[in-house]
């Protein structure tokens, strides 16, 4: 391990794990150093371990907020807590105002919006009808 060198970020700033370069050398017995790309192995690893776990974790807690926790769409203060949490995990960049916005918007389409299945039909209408209040499509968030 003496010149080999590992950088990650972990959602903040660079930092040396000697944990990784121990781990990636035991489970791939290949020299890994900051010039070099990563082989499939190791992408496949880093998906498996960093990635799908914290992606697991966050489609989870939004699925028991949105299935069990906050069912109620017509109620505006539960559909708002819904579009933060939304924006937050998936980085739509709505902002306080535009969170407001749109959740009047939603409530006002409760019935449609009710179902559990994805269709394009409403993702256009409320896109349309959100863009000129917003002053953005915001079909990012939407399609969520």
């Amino acid at each position: 391990m003496a010149n080999k060198e590992v950088k990650y970020y972990n959602g903040t700033k660079k930092i040396w794990n000697e944990e990784l370069i121990r781990i990636v050398d035991e489970l791939f017995d290949s020299p890994y150093n900051r010039y070099c790309s990563p082989c499939d192995e190791e992408i496949e690893y880093f998906i498996d371990t960093e990635w799908n776990q914290s992606e697991a974790m966050s489609e989870s807690a939004i699925r028991q907020l949105f299935k069990k926790d906050y069912t109620d769409n017509k109620d505006i203060k539960k559909v708002y807590v819904k579009v933060t949490v939304l924006n937050d995990t998936y980085s739509t960049r709505l902002s306080n105002e535009d969170k407001v916005k749109l959740s009047e918007i939603l409530v006002k389409h409760a019935s449609e919006i009710s179902g559990s299945k994805y269709d394009p039909k409403i993702v256009n209408t409320l896109c349309q009808e959100a863009k000129p209040i917003i002053g953005q499509e915001p079909y990012s968030f939407i399609s969520k």
